[in-house]
């Protein structure tokens, strides 16, 4: 076995030995065309040809005053950014011949590094576009490889990297089809959140007839997500320290409980000595929780209604307390809120218990280059290839992950006060300022999003600092030495032991949930100083075509010390 053999042993390669056997009598077929290598380079501003993107270069820099080496590095261009600029240049010879430019020069910002168009070659095999990666070594891996194979070695790369560009254009094109296809899918198979015109206003206990899919519902039918939930022992536990904590506001009392899931809350619920409880579920889970109640004996105090609590119908005018588990990333991810503060309205007595019944949604910024290496420079060689075209869904989808409390750099700010008692669905769409500062020096990755829980009574209880520590809740203030001896005073209920009942899914907390976090990456990562303000704007708000994703925009500045704006941002998201 040759040298090169040994190479693609060394890394697994998929080849077969005969595809780089010199012996191999296929290899005798080939005949130069249409599939051999260009060698021809010619110049970005004028008709001479070279034999070499570095002399290309060279001239251009020379002859032109142009330096597209000093350029790429001066504004960070990736692989595609470098195609988009050839092709850039190769249309603007073509549309003025043989012009000499005095002096081009690039800010980093022009239109045409937006417009995919021209990842397209202006001149057929531009033997340019497949040679200048050589130069700026954009992918190390594959071309030490391929600089120790064989010519043939050489001409196979050509054909291959031919299909892949004639891929990516086809790609492209496709890319409407994708979205008009993923619109289609979303009108077609997601539920509405409110019952539609002529929708049934009632629900009996025996299954209705699908008449289609409904995505949502059926995600819950589904043992894994359960699972998730009810090992999270700090949602778990938080209900069941309420409810079985609290067993005075449960005793002899109606409960209504809204997307019961596996009946846990229920059963919670029965135990702390309610007298009715009313589970509602529209998922088929609801048909495992009746057999869960029946094996503990419960079916006596629980009853099961299958359907959505905006169509139902109760055998009770009203309840005492609703409780629910309906938080979802981001706190509104998903959109059951909405279905609970209906439920509010409709059934729950003047004065009845919401529980919970305050959350607060939190944001604060990160530094975490392991998660960004994870989620970005991964697609710099992947198996010897660039995917930079995935980094843009990275920074257009809300990535879901768990940071570390080291990982918080500045201070944590509430964006979103939800007094559940007192607002309806029209205040979870909502655009609320923000301003953090930065607590150590390092590079700004990022925001996280996170959110506090607490049960309240109308009762208030004082806590300082460190009580709503050991609850869980971060503290949001910008300066906490200034206020660690000032009392906050939230409304919290207490469990068995007296302590109160409240947990965070923020970094700070004793134990991660599966909310995790929300993460919010920025483009270009913002250099910071301690003391450093990030101040903006943060507008949240359903998705036009799924109302239970979130889409969150994110505009904002880092200002120095002297209130100079350093820096800009303006991104949206998608949480989906």
């Amino acid at each position: 076995m040759n040298r090169t053999q040994d190479l693609i042993s060394e890394c697994g390669s998929q080849y077969t030995q005969s595809e780089f056997d010199p012996n191999d009598n296929r290899w005798d077929d080939w005949e130069a065309g249409e599939d051999e290598i260009p060698s021809d380079m010619q110049c970005l501003f004028c008709p001479s040809v070279f034999q070499s993107a570095g002399e290309v270069f060279h001239h251009g820099r020379q002859n032109h005053g142009f330096d597209f080496a000093s350029a790429r590095l001066a504004h960070k261009l990736d692989f595609y950014q470098c195609v988009k600029l050839i092709n850039y240049l190769r249309r603007r010879q073509t549309e003025a011949p043989c012009q000499e430019t005095e002096s081009f020069s690039i800010q980093g910002t022009e239109p045409f590094f937006e417009d995919d168009s021209y990842l397209q070659p202006v001149l057929e095999d531009d033997a340019l576009l497949f040679a200048f990666e050589d130069v700026f070594n954009f992918a190390n891996s594959e071309f030490s490889i391929r600089s120790a194979c064989s010519d043939r070695m050489s001409i196979l790369r050509w054909q291959h990297r031919k299909k892949l560009a004639a891929a990516e254009a086809r790609a492209l094109a496709a890319e409407k089809q994708l979205e008009e296809y993923r619109t289609l899918v979303r009108q077609n198979f997601y539920d509405p959140l409110l019952p539609g015109e002529g929708a049934s206003s009632a629900v009996d206990n025996e299954e209705p007839e699908v008449e289609k899919a409904d995505y949502y519902f059926q995600s819950y039918a589904q043992i894994d997500i359960h699972e998730q939930m009810l090992k999270d022992t700090v949602r778990t536990e938080s209900y069941r320290d309420f409810i079985e904590g609290n067993p005075d506001f449960f005793k002899g009392k109606i409960v209504l409980d809204v997307g019961c899931g596996t009946g846990i809350l229920s059963m919670f619920a029965a135990r702390a000595g309610a007298q009715r409880v009313f589970a509602v579920d529209n998922s088929d889970i609801i048909h495992k929780a009746e057999r869960n109640v029946k094996d503990n004996v419960m079916d006596d105090k629980i009853t099961f209604i299958k359907g959505k609590v905006e169509e139902i119908k109760l055998p009770v005018e009203k309840v005492d307390i609703i409780v629910s588990e309906w938080m979802g990333y981001f706190l509104l991810f998903e959109a059951m809120l909405d279905s609970v503060l209906l439920a509010k309205d409709r059934f729950l007595a003047p004065n009845g218990i919401l529980c919970p019944n305050y959350c607060q949604i939190l944001l604060a910024g990160f530094s975490d280059q392991e998660l960004v290496n994870d989620k970005l420079t991964y697609w710099d060689d992947v198996y010897g290839f660039q995917m930079d075209g995935m980094k843009e869904m990275v920074y257009r989808d809300a990535l879901v992950d768990t940071l570390s409390s080291d990982a918080v750099i500045t201070t944590a700010t509430s964006i979103k006060d939800l007094p559940l008692m007192e607002i309806n669905s029209a205040a979870l769409d909502f655009q609320s300022p923000f301003e953090i500062k930065a607590t150590k020096t390092g590079l700004l990755h990022g925001l996280v999003g996170y959110f506090d829980t607490l049960f309240t009574t109308g009762e208030e209880t004082c806590l300082n600092w460190k009580e709503a520590s050991e609850c869980g809740i971060a503290p949001t203030k910008s300066d906490v030495n200034e206020i660690d001896n000032e009392i906050i005073k939230q409304r919290l209920l207490s469990n068995a032991s007296g302590k109160p009942v409240a947990f965070t899914t923020g970094p700070s907390g004793v134990l991660p949930t599966h909310w995790k976090q929300t993460l919010f990456l920025f483009r270009e990562p913002l250099e910071v100083e301690t003391d450093m303000v990030i101040k903006g704007q943060l507008k949240c708000q359903k998705h036009t075509l799924n109302p239970r994703e979130l889409v969150i925009e994110i505009k904002g500045q880092l200002l120095d010390r002297d209130c100079s704006v350093l820096k800009k941002i303006d991104q949206t998201f998608i949480l989906a």
